[in-house]
């Protein structure tokens, strides 16, 4: 934008003159805004360019000659020297070829009476480790460690709800009567439930003694079925409330976590899209033509996490729509089937996959132009059977190591390197569907260790080796096994 002629500006985009007026978004004092914006969003985009230079240059370090880490020695001591996230995944990709079932937790009920199966965990090293586990009319909340050993426990008892269809889950921290609290969404038939709870704790030495340790040993046992320890007060939540829309059956749910702007929450119906400000109430609606399965609010940074999410219908279309339009978005492709979950790889490009098992990339950029045949940016192969179909198909990618992991209807999960169409890793199979899991790639999502084990085991045997590591829910490789949870790993 430049205001080379008096009473004017120019608007490089469109290469036009406008005029200045009094009020409005052509005011002096708007498009002075808008000029502050376009400065910072070039200072955002140089950074961003020389943050990719130095990616590159690190990139180039690696060669075909550098050594493939052999054990978990070699890996530590390849991602200390090199740094990053760039360095963890090079000695991941090859030791996730390795990887193999470390240890396996029972699941309490039967995954029939989750189905479809529905998960949200916290990952990072500044929380404690917690996941909730719905679908069907129940949903439980249990904590969960990776390191030193798997164990998982179960923090509240099941609630029965109403059948539920899509579950989300808020990183961002509120108050709640003066407490830290967090909040889950549960996209009901005929209603979106928000629930807070207070912040994941650790547990206390007491805790820790009592149930996680082995009694001969004292070290981490590995426990075969969920702990069951007293379920106190303050794992219920602490505050409820709903949203309910008129006539419509929701079927997903997705919210921004961008400290910069407030929060939005959007959930999808048979009829409409609706957003939702942070205390629940609608702020703005989309009709639709066809049912919404996946939403997905985009990647989280300050311009696109607030603005833009993205939608996956019954009918196969997947669209990128701007929260400031009041009609839909025309900027869509079409999978053969109907889309069932949307991740985010980075502000342009996502994943989908549908019913059928077909798994792609899409940048929105190539949306734009009507006149270019819109076709994915890559398809990744695998198992496809267009004869069947499944919604409840286990489906993760990690955005920082450009991976990602799905169940297909063989019964398989496989592991993809976006560099490659070909799995990179792929499991034995399963009697079922696995209907959920989660990657653990990216060093970064690993949870904090719980503090009470450190007077319990010696410093040296509680250090974070953050092992690359795949985590199944409702996996079950025999027939006469009851369901689990599988916590694979590419060393012990």
């Amino acid at each position: 934008m430049s205001f080379a002629i008096p009473g004017y500006f120019h608007d490089l985009k469109t290469n036009k003159y406008y005029k200045i007026t009094p009020s409005g978004p052509f005011s002096l004092p708007e498009l002075r805004k808008r000029l502050q914006r376009e400065k910072e969003k070039e200072e955002e985009d140089q950074r961003a360019a020389l943050a990719a230079k130095e990616k590159v240059k690190v990139c180039n370090r690696y060669s075909p000659s550098t050594t493939i880490p052999k054990n978990i020695i070699d890996y530590l001591q390849q991602r200390k020297i090199n740094g990053g996230s760039l360095s963890s995944f090079f000695g991941g990709a090859n030791l996730l070829k390795l990887m193999a079932k470390r240890s396996s937790v029972r699941l309490c009920d039967p995954v029939a009476t989750y189905e479809p199966l529905f998960v949200q965990l916290t990952q990072g090293f500044d929380s404690y480790g917690e996941f909730f586990l719905a679908g069907g009319r129940l949903l439980q909340r249990f904590g969960y460690q990776l390191e030193p050993q798997f164990q998982v426990w179960q923090k509240e008892g099941p609630q029965n709800r109403s059948l539920i269809n899509g579950l989300g889950r808020s990183n961002r921290i509120i108050k709640v009567e003066g407490l830290p609290c967090q909040s889950v969404f549960v996209a009901e038939e005929t209603q979106l439930t928000c629930l807070d709870y207070l912040m994941a704790t650790s547990l206390l030495a007491e805790e820790i003694q009592q149930y996680l340790p082995s009694a001969e040993s004292g070290a981490a046992r590995d426990n075969q079925e969920i702990i069951r320890g007293t379920i106190s007060s303050q794992h219920q939540p602490i505050r409820a409330r709903a949203f309910k829309p008129k006539r419509d059956m929701l079927w997903s749910v997705s919210c921004n976590d961008n400290a910069g702007g407030s929060q939005s929450i959007i959930t999808g119906g048979d009829r409409a899209i609706y957003m939702l400000n942070s205390e629940i109430r609608l702020t703005r609606l989309w009709k639709v033509k066809s049912s919404v399965f996946a939403l997905c609010m985009g990647f989280n940074n300050h311009e696109y996490g607030n603005n833009n999410y993205w939608v996956g219908h019954r009918d196969g279309k997947i669209r990128f729509q701007d929260i400031r339009l009041k009609y839909m978005s025309s900027y869509t492709v079409r999978e053969s089937s109907s889309i069932c979950q949307i991740q985010a790889l980075n502000e342009n490009e996502i994943v989908t996959i549908a019913m059928n098992g077909d798994i792609a990339v899409w940048d929105k950029r190539q949306m734009k132009d009507q006149q270019q045949q819109r076709q994915p940016l890559q398809q990744l192969k695998g198992y496809i059977d267009n004869n069947n179909i499944n919604r409840s198909l286990g489906f993760d990618v990690d955005p920082v190591n450009q991976l990602v992991a799905a169940s297909g209807i063989d019964g398989h999960v496989r592991i993809w390197s976006l560099s490659k169409p070909d799995p990179i890793w792929v499991s034995k199979k399963y009697k079922r569907v696995v209907p959920a899991l989660k990657l653990f790639t990216n060093p970064d999502k690993y949870p904090r260790i719980e503090e009470g084990w450190s007077s319990i085991l010696p410093d040296g045997l509680i250090t974070s080796r953050k092992i690359p590591g795949l985590l199944l829910f409702g996996a079950s490789e025999k027939r006469d096994e009851p369901f689990s949870i599988d916590w694979f790993t590419s060393l012990k």
